[in-house]
């Protein structure tokens, strides 16, 4: 079940007006310690005080893969024409050639009751896989656990791309949510990690 504060945030994500973020919620705007977000570079433990750290997992060989996913200015290519300065997180991968194919882990401290976020990518992909592992590694089945509501948009670059608002709620505790990326690019962003 959604705290009113989720709630409240699936709704903002998904509505047709500007949001502001709510407070608690990771943008990837900026760091913790309130140093801007870079336009490029990994990212690992950087969230860890908020409840969070990242890895990446390869699916196929990849030249530049370093293991780390990565932070990047997304809104110059992916993100709604007009829109301000975004940040999001995807695959490893080479500055400005897309990702390589594999799975974006984040795993999260304290075992939350409650993670949303938002994904974005090219709506020609039918869906962007997510699995999610309760606090013992057991996967959290989708029915009842997860929900997800989505729009589309036109990018920056004039692709048709859709935005689907995530929310994983389970009482067993939440470990890790990966977010597979096989041959497209997906972008992650907005997470909020409740109790």
């Amino acid at each position: 079940m959604l705290t009113a504060g989720a709630a409240a945030l699936v709704y903002a994500c998904n509505s047709e007006s500007p949001v502001s973020v709510t407070p608690g919620v990771i943008d990837f705007e900026t760091f913790p310690d309130g140093a801007p977000a870079c336009d490029y570079c990994a990212l690992t433990n950087q969230f860890a005080s908020r409840g969070v750290v990242f890895s990446f997992s390869p699916l196929t060989h990849c030249e530049f893969n370093d293991g780390k996913p990565k932070l990047f200015l997304s809104s110059s290519v992916y993100d709604e024409a007009g829109g301000p300065a975004n940040h999001s997180v995807t695959a490893a991968g080479p500055p400005g050639a897309g990702g390589c194919s594999g799975i974006v882990h984040a795993t999260f401290s304290g075992s939350p009751g409650t993670v949303t976020f938002r994904v974005r990518g090219n709506n020609d992909v039918r869906t962007y896989p997510v699995n999610a592992f309760d606090a013992s590694g057991a996967l959290i089945v989708p029915t009842g656990h997860i929900a997800r509501r989505e729009s589309t948009f036109t990018s920056v670059s004039g692709f048709l791309f859709r935005e689907e608002t995530i929310t994983i709620s389970t009482e067993a505790g939440i470990g890790r949510v990966d977010l597979v990326m096989n041959q497209f690019l997906v972008l992650l962003d907005n997470m909020l990690i409740m109790p």
